[in-house]
C-alpha cells in the first residue's frame, strides 16, 4: 500500500486501489475510527471512563487506549518481503520491464526468497497506480 501512495504521490486513500485484504484492513481502520470519536466525544463533554464503558459498551481497556492517544494506523505496519528490493524492482519498472513472472525470476537469482505471488502483486499494483495516474490526468469529456 505504501508502495502505491508513493508512486502515485497520494495521501488519500482510494479504496478502488486497494487489494480484498487491504479493503478488509481499511474498512476495519474506518470502524475504529468512528468508535475513536464516540469516546473522545464523551470524554470531551466530561464524562468519566467508567461511565463511557456503561454507554458504548466498549472495554475500559479501549477507552483508555483511546483517550492516552495509543491510536492506530490504517494498515498494519510490517515490513514487505520485497522492501530490500524495491529500488531494483523501480529501476527494472522504470526500464519498461513490467511482466511480475520475470521479474520474480531475475529477483530468485539475486537471493530473494519470496514467492512469485508476491512480485506479480507487486506489479499489478504499480499498474493500477499508473491506472488511476494517467485517468486523473486526463480530463473527462463529456458525452
Amino acid at each position: 500500500m505504501r508502495q502505491i501512495r508513493v508512486a502515485i504521490g497520494a495521501a488519500k486513500i482510494d479504496p478502488d486501489l486497494l487489494t480484498a485484504a487491504e479493503r478488509i484492513q481499511y474498512e476495519g481502520y474506518l470502524q475504529r475510527e468512528e468508535t475513536n470519536a464516540v469516546i473522545l466525544g464523551l470524554a470531551k463533554d466530561g464524562v468519566s471512563i467508567k461511565e463511557i464503558v456503561r454507554r458504548t459498551g466498549y472495554s475500559r481497556g479501549l477507552a483508555r487506549k483511546v483517550l492516552r492517544g495509543q491510536l492506530s494506523d490504517v494498515f498494519r505496519v510490517r515490513q514487505s518481503s520485497l522492501e530490500v528490493h524495491l529500488p531494483w524492482l523501480d529501476a527494472k519498472w522504470a526500464a519498461g520491464r513490467r511482466n511480475g513472472a520475470e521479474l520474480w525470476r531475475q529477483l530468485n537469482q539475486q537471493g530473494f526468497r519470496g514467492c512469485r505471488r508476491v512480485v506479480a502483486e507487486w506489479a499489478a499494483r504499480r499498474r493500477q497506480a499508473e491506472k488511476a495516474e494517467i485517468g486523473a490526468l486526463i480530463p473527462r469529456l463529456a458525452d
